[in-house]
């Protein structure tokens, strides 16, 4: 009999115990809502920011290279088909420094001096990288584009899913740091952290 009341007792506090747990706040909440309103905030601020200053400073030249600084495209009244590079030059820089990671460090108006290496002699040119023309502003804005694509499907789920859980949140706050993270990346490509121009 003994046994029995035993058993009995501690099945009657089994689910209170259970729903205790349940009941326990997350002490992760907190932190989860301050990013998630901070980013929900900054991410949408920040994409056309962001935008605007790479329009000002991304260097535009014309030019396609290929992994090893042959020219493979020049856009007509570009800035490289001014300085007369043409399909299939070789470029090298005077410091024999790859001529496309010098490049993503010009600025726009300044200018840019290059060796070019055509039909075995080597001349001289320089480069005047401009502005981003309207026809080539997708360069810029599709890493943007994926970033704003995240920060909305976040937003979606936060908005639309009623009660929040964990999961939830944990998922928004992942696709809003994975957009953050292609707006940052979108600055490094075209403004180095790390110069490596001596």
């Amino acid at each position: 009999m003994s046994y029995l009341v035993h058993r009995m007792a501690a099945a009657s506090l089994e689910p209170v115990h259970s729903l205790a747990e349940r009941e326990q706040p997350d002490r992760w909440r907190p932190l989860y809502r301050g990013l998630l309103a901070f980013l929900t905030l900054a991410i949408p601020l920040a994409l056309p920011a962001v935008f605007l200053h790479l329009l000002q400073t991304q260097p535009y030249t014309g030019i396609q290279l290929n992994p090893f600084d042959r020219v493979l495209r020049v856009e007509a009244g570009s800035p490289g088909a001014a300085a007369g590079l043409r399909p299939g030059d070789q470029l090298q820089s005077e410091n024999d420094y790859p001529v496309s990671s010098l490049l993503t460090q010009a600025r726009p108006g300044e200018r840019f001096d290059v060796v070019v290496l055509r039909a075995g002699e080597q001349m001289p040119l320089t480069l005047w990288p401009t502005v981003t023309p309207p026809a080539q502003w997708w360069v810029i804005g599709w890493p943007l584009i994926s970033a704003l694509i995240y920060w909305a499907t976040a937003l979606r789920l936060l908005l639309s899913i009623r009660p929040l859980n964990h999961n939830v949140r944990r998922f928004a706050l992942f696709a809003y740091l994975s957009a953050a993270l292609l707006i940052v990346g979108r600055l490094a490509s075209s403004h180095p952290f790390v110069t490596i121009i001596p």
